[in-house]
């Protein structure tokens, strides 16, 4: 089997419908759990949500394109998430800085209804996400121990 021709390139807004059609299969295997929930299937609802990410100044995306076939075949989103330090949340808060300074860049806005539960199913959904995704979330910072990444240097 022949190598494809793989080029690395930083994302740009036209990419976002590309992009969420690698997510869509990329996560094949869970679509239908979605769909079965969300009142927005994923395959329609991917697509927004990639607009958005492509948005936020925060996200860093590449593209990797078969040059061949001038077609997106893959992707990676990441951002930089600063340490929590005593100290660091003292210099993030602009009150303590007289109001001086930059402030925390808003959370990506999605539109309206985008992740909603079907509502027979709401209750369940709220249970699932709510206190449990509320210990994970603690269970995610305990690991993470204030760090900026889980990756140390030896």
């Amino acid at each position: 089997m022949a190598r494809a021709n793989i080029e690395v390139r930083l994302a740009v807004a036209e990419d976002a419908n590309d992009i969420a059609r690698v997510h869509y299969a990329a996560l094949d295997r869970f679509n239908d759990f979605y769909a079965a929930f969300f009142q927005i299937h994923p395959r329609d609802s991917l697509p927004q949500v990639e607009v958005a990410a492509l948005a936020n100044p925060e996200n860093h995306f590449l593209v990797a394109v078969d040059a061949d076939a001038d077609e997106i075949v893959g992707f990676i989103r990441w951002n930089i998430v600063a340490a929590k330090t005593s100290d660091m949340a003292e210099a993030e808060d602009p009150a303590s800085r007289g109001g001086q300074g930059e402030t925390a860049a808003p959370p990506p806005t999605f539109p309206a209804g985008l992740f909603d539960p079907k509502p027979h199913l709401k209750d369940l959904w709220d249970e699932f996400c709510n206190p449990r995704g509320d210990e994970m979330d603690e269970c995610y910072e305990k690991a993470a121990k204030g760090e900026r990444h889980l990756c140390k240097s030896r």
